[in-house]
């Protein structure tokens, strides 16, 4: 499951997207814990998981099979078509807290936003 964290002081809360704020938040049953640059103290990428569209794949085989032939079957599965699955982030929090978060592309994206 994305958007979760895996481990540190924060273990099994949820991250998501404030719909009033559209800032990120960390919860769960008892705490929310909005993440802002008032606290987080740095975060680190620790590691990029991407993965295949197999769809993608099989519209390439077939129009390449389609425009030039048999040799189409390998353009198909040697073309370039990596998508981002999760990244993990080392996130170190102002009152010394830390914790590994997974999240997708948007909310990686927010995270930017925030602290930068």
């Amino acid at each position: 499951m994305n958007n979760l964290v895996v481990s540190g002081d924060y273990k099994n809360f949820c991250i998501r997207l404030s719909k009033e704020t559209g800032e990120l938040v960390l919860e769960n049953n008892d705490n929310n814990i909005e993440i802002s640059k008032n606290t987080i103290n740095k975060f680190e990428v620790i590691h990029t998981e991407y993965g295949k569209n197999i769809i993608d794949v099989i519209a390439r085989i077939i129009i390449g099979v389609y425009l030039i032939g048999y040799l189409g079957v390998i353009a198909g599965f040697t073309a370039n078509n990596n998508y981002e699955i999760y990244r993990l982030v080392s996130v170190e929090f102002k009152d010394g807290k830390k914790s590994m978060i997974k999240m997708n592309k948007k909310h990686f994206r927010q995270l930017l936003e925030i602290v930068q």
